[in-house]
C-alpha cells in the first residue's frame, strides 16, 4: 500500500518548452526575412517617376454649362388691381446651354417685337397676386411656356430655354 502512496504522489512531470528550439526558429525567420527584404530591394523594380499634368478644360463639359441670355428688360404695366395702376420695371433672361447661346440670342435678335408682346400680354394678365409673389413663379412659368413654344426644342428634343430668370424687379404707381 505504501507503494501506491507514492506512485500517486508522483505526479508526472510537466514538460518544458524546447526553448533551444524556438529561438532557432526565431533566428531562422529573422534572417529569412532580412534575405528577401534585401533580395527585393536589390532586385526588385523601381516605380518610374511621376509627373502631374496640367489639368484640361473639358470643353465638352462648358458646352453644357446653363449661362444666362437677356430676353427683354423693358417697364410693364398692369392695371388689374381696380382703379390703381401699376408699372413694373423687371429685366427677364432666359437659362440656356452655352451651346445654345449663339442661336437664341440671334431668335431674341430676329423676334424681338413679338417676344416683347408676348412677355407684356403676361404683365397685363397677371392677377395682382401674382404680381405680389415673391418668388415670382407664376409669371416665370408663364414666360416660359411661352418661350418654349417661341424657341422650340434642341436635336436631343429638350427645350433651348431651361429656366427664366426675373431680375430688377420694380413697382411704380402710375397715380401722380
Amino acid at each position: 500500500m505504501a507503494e501506491e502512496d507514492n506512485n500517486t504522489e508522483q505526479a508526472p512531470a510537466k514538460k518544458k518548452l524546447p526553448m533551444k528550439m524556438i529561438i532557432i526558429l526565431a533566428v531562422v525567420m529573422v534572417v529569412e526575412g532580412a534575405i528577401f527584404g534585401a533580395a527585393y530591394f536589390i532586385l526588385g523594380d523601381k516605380p518610374p517617376a511621376v509627373q502631374a499634368e496640367g489639368l484640361d478644360e473639358d470643353d465638352k463639359a462648358s458646352e453644357f454649362e446653363l449661362v444666362e441670355v437677356l430676353l427683354i428688360g423693358d417697364k410693364f404695366q398692369n392695371t388689374r388691381q381696380g382703379a390703381q395702376a401699376y408699372l413694373y420695371d423687371a429685366t427677364v433672361y432666359v437659362v440656356v446651354q452655352e451651346r445654345h447661346r449663339a442661336i437664341i440670342e440671334t431668335e431674341i435678335e430676329d423676334q424681338m417685337a413679338r417676344i416683347s408682346q408676348e412677355v407684356t400680354e403676361v404683365f397685363a394678365r397677371a392677377e395682382p397676386a401674382q404680381l405680389n409673389e415673391p418668388d415670382r413663379l407664376t409669371l416665370k412659368r408663364q414666360i416660359l411656356d411661352r418661350c418654349e413654344k417661341r424657341f422650340g426644342d434642341d436635336a436631343e428634343g429638350e427645350p433651348y430655354v431651361r429656366a427664366v430668370v426675373i431680375s430688377n424687379w420694380k413697382r411704380f404707381s402710375t397715380d401722380l
